[in-house]
């Protein structure tokens, strides 16, 4: 299959194998084709627009006039055929741009179709209800299945946006906080998670990304597999970098720049375990972490009094609040009381 390498759009509608391809039903063919555009995802965005056109031009599955509608895909099918009986030309050349005027053509009537019967194409809505929003309250974790089935663990304080059933060229969600992703692999379909100003792109594979308000910088830590990550800056440059597997991307929101690093799973994803891991943590830093995770707010009596210099270093799975507490405080660091959803240090 290396003939495909660098083909075009124009290229991959007119080639009988990828035809049958995108027409389903033969596993063979679909491994086979899964398995080239895996190791060629250069060529994903032609292959995705490819099959959005032959999507479009699926008339029988839409109540559409049969009789217009075989007009003109008679017409694009032996321009097609013809040029199966010829020497393959230049894109450019007359013959090409004679079967792309029918392709346009058949484009163009679907989409005045569209517009006058407002006709919305499968896994797409104009609606703003058409969307899922979903939050995982303070000291809440969440665990959800996506519509093309791929599975998100939301941290606390975190929430994602998507479409009820995604398109057909493209997976889109938007996250505000913390989560895992392991996404479900689709080469027709690129998987990307908008975080502010940063966009993660995936074709299938597992990472984390933490984007909480406030915080300084957005990080995304790749487990499984390979992601692109792209940032507008305010100067309308766009900067962007692929990660690998261990590999971990540091958006700075105030520099605008990204760093790549390798990154401490301990970090980076335990929490998705039910697993709160410190790290030579300040006091400060161990607040903000336990009052995310707890749903709880601290309150430092007045003469409370942390050495600024003092570190812990510790992992509790499972553990309740008051577990903690107790352990982070000895010997006699601090006292505490719990309330509800308040905690004071004394």
């Amino acid at each position: 299959m290396d003939k495909y390498r660098g083909y075009t759009v124009k290229e991959f509608l007119v080639d009988d194998h990828f035809l049958q391809w995108i027409e389903g039903g033969n596993q063979a063919l679909n491994q086979q084709w899964e398995d080239w555009v895996s190791l060629h995802p250069e060529s994903a965005e032609e292959i995705a627009q490819a099959r959005l056109i032959l999507k479009a031009i699926r008339f029988k599955k839409h109540s559409v006039s049969a009789e217009e509608i075989q007009l003109e895909w008679s017409k694009l099918q032996s321009g097609i055929q013809l040029s199966e009986s010829r020497p393959r030309e230049d894109a450019r050349s007359p013959h090409w741009r004679q079967i792309w005027w029918k392709v346009a053509a058949v484009f163009l009537l679907v989409g005045l179709i569209i517009i006058g019967r407002q006709y919305q194409y499968p896994g797409m809505s104009a609606d703003a209800s058409d969307e899922h929003r979903v939050i995982a309250g303070p000291g809440k974790r969440l665990l959800l299945v996506l519509p093309d089935g791929s599975r998100v663990k939301l941290n606390s304080g975190s929430q994602v946006s998507y479409a009820k059933s995604f398109s057909d060229s493209q997976r889109t969600v938007t996250l505000e906080g913390e989560a895992f992703f392991e996404v479900r692999r689709d080469t027709l379909r690129p998987f990307v998670i908008h975080t502010g100003k940063l966009s993660t792109e995936v074709l299938g594979t597992s990472f984390a990304i933490r984007a909480y308000k406030g915080q300084p910088d957005i990080e995304v830590a790749v487990v499984e597999g390979k992601v692109r990550v792209n940032a507008n800056r305010n100067d309308k440059k766009e900067i962007g970098a692929v990660l690998q597997k261990d590999e971990m991307a540091t958006f700075d929101l105030k520099s605008e720049k990204i760093d790549i690093s390798a990154f401490d799973p301990s970090e980076q994803i335990l929490w998705k375990d039910g697993i709160i891991h410190f790290k030579k943590a300040d006091f400060p830093s161990i607040i903000k972490k336990l009052e995310r995770c707890y749903g709880v707010r601290f309150q430092l009596g007045r003469n409370v009094h942390i050495d600024k210099q003092w570190r812990y270093t510790g992992r509790f799975a499972n553990k309740s609040l008051e577990y903690i507490l107790q352990v982070i405080s000895y010997p006699d660091r601090f006292q505490y009381k719990v309330n509800d959803d308040f905690v004071e240090i004394m």
